[in-house]
């Protein structure tokens, strides 16, 4: 398990960079996160990797991070996870010409993590 992490947190490097491009080259229809919210980003980001790994524990750990009364944190992540589960390949006919990101299932991994984080944002900002 320890030589997959330093490939999970360069991909949420990477990823933190495709949300926030604010010139995007490929993929312009997708909705991205403003630069300026880049830390909530990659915060949101640190929760779905933990959701992977399976460090996933009492959803309060994630409540100490994500607060309503911070309603561009609530933005950002929704945004970030809107924006992954839209832009998330594992099939190369998915977009004709560009690598897949990951395999089938993992893309159904990360996409339930995703699904899940975002439920958890709808909860808090429902508050």
């Amino acid at each position: 398990c320890m030589h997959v992490i330093p490939h999970i947190l360069l991909a949420r490097c990477e990823a933190c960079a495709q949300v926030t491009n604010p010139s995007p080259k490929t993929q312009v229809h997708l909705a991205r996160v403003s630069i300026d919210e880049a830390h909530f980003v990659d915060q949101g980001l640190r929760d779905v990797v933990a959701r992977l790994l399976g460090k996933h524990v009492a959803l309060s750990r994630y409540n100490s991070h994500l607060d309503n009364a911070l309603p561009t944190q609530l933005s950002a992540w929704s945004g970030m996870c809107n924006y992954l589960m839209q832009r998330i390949q594992s099939e190369p006919e998915q977009c004709p010409g560009r690598r897949v990101d990951m395999s089938p299932m993992a893309a159904i991994a990360m996409k339930i993590a995703l699904t899940e984080l975002l439920h958890h944002v709808n909860e808090i900002r429902s508050k």
